[in-house]
């Protein structure tokens, strides 16, 4: 997924559920375009929880190339554990 996927979209849940919709099969969401832990990371635990995984999708992941990447990927890791996206890289 590429920044300008998201910028296609008037959110970045819609840009994540068309993609989501597009390519199933591994999803990986780019969540920093925006914030990633207001906008971004809610959004894709929005599109896992209630469109790939119920339609049979459980393989997929975020993906964060900016902006402090120790920090956000423990809260990303912890909150997507929290709800129980174990299987989400």
């Amino acid at each position: 997924m590429a920044h300008s996927w998201i910028q296609m979209f008037p959110t970045a849940y819609d840009a994540f559920l068309a993609y989501a919709k597009t390519y199933p099969e591994n999803c990986i969401l780019l969540i920093d375009t925006y914030n990633v832990l207001k906008s971004g990371l809610p959004n894709a635990i929005k599109v896992f929880k209630e469109y790939l995984i119920p339609n049979g999708y459980t393989k997929g992941g975020v993906r964060i190339d900016s902006g402090d990447i120790t920090y956000l990927t423990k809260k990303v890791r912890k909150a997507l554990d929290d709800e129980g996206l174990k299987d989400i890289k």
